[in-house]
């Protein structure tokens, strides 16, 4: 089989995977599946975490560094999810402008009501 894609994911001697690092970097979290683990696109980053493992949890065994090989793959057709998408997108945007002008207007109506007011005011005040 033709290897498409190498990533790369860190295993520890329980045969627990790395899922990164806790909030304060200092704790380790493991789990128990591959689909919840931190994957790493290049070698070189996984084997740095690697070391970092080593020189600050020194009492524990090194972690391995496990080759993952992609040998095939499926394409997903998104034209439909995208398009809809869009569609809901542009719908919530005149949606959007038809409140924010129905705003304006009841803003600009208030602004006549006052500026009324305060007109007649001024015509009944004597000099």
């Amino acid at each position: 089989m033709v290897v498409l894609l190498e990533l790369y994911a860190i295993r520890n001697s329980e045969g627990k995977w790395f899922a990164g690092r806790a909030s304060g970097k200092y704790k380790l979290c493991w789990n128990d599946e591959l689909s919840k683990s931190k994957i790493y696109p290049k070698k070189g980053t996984a084997r740095t975490q690697i070391t970092w493992m080593a020189n600050n949890f020194k009492n524990e065994e090194i972690a391995k560094l496990v080759t993952l090989e992609v040998t095939n793959f499926k394409s997903i057709i998104e034209t439909e999810r995208v398009k809809k998408s869009q569609n809901n997108k542009q719908k919530n945007e005149i949606e959007h402008k038809k409140r924010h002008a129905i705003w304006r207007r009841e803003a600009a109506e208030e602004e006549i009501k006052r500026a009324q007011k305060e007109l007649t005011k001024l015509d009944n005040e004597e000099f």
